[in-house]
């Protein structure tokens, strides 16, 4: 249904799955400009590096990764409020409740008239 054909990779042999190389050498570039001089702290932005390479949008699809895997854009750090708003109270919880309890109530005793 999805036209997805199964490829197979042959171990240590690199040249094989390109696109995973491809991937992969996005992800040195980006660790490239972070990481020390003694290169010992580079396991540190790994998760960065990839949180980076998912959400960003890819020339050949143009889409990134995250959005073609979940259906929506990601929602980025900077976009998040510092201190959310409340919109929900605990009297708008009772009142939703006793609405939904006396809509089921109503509903009952239609089927139960008869």
């Amino acid at each position: 249904m999805l036209l997805i054909k199964k490829i197979h990779t042959t171990a240590f042999r690199p040249e094989s799955n390109g696109d995973l190389e491809r991937g992969h050498r996005v992800i040195v570039e980006y660790l490239r400009h972070y990481i020390a001089e003694d290169q010992r702290d580079w396991d540190d932005w790994v998760p960065y590096a990839t949180y980076v390479y998912n959400v960003t949008s890819h020339r050949a699809t143009g889409y990134s990764p995250f959005e073609l895997l979940y259906g929506h854009a990601a929602r980025m750090p900077s976009a998040l409020q510092a201190t959310p708003t409340i919109r929900y109270t605990y009297d708008d919880y009772i009142r939703e409740l006793r609405g939904r309890l006396v809509s089921a109530c109503h509903r009952k005793r239609k089927f139960t008239v008869k």
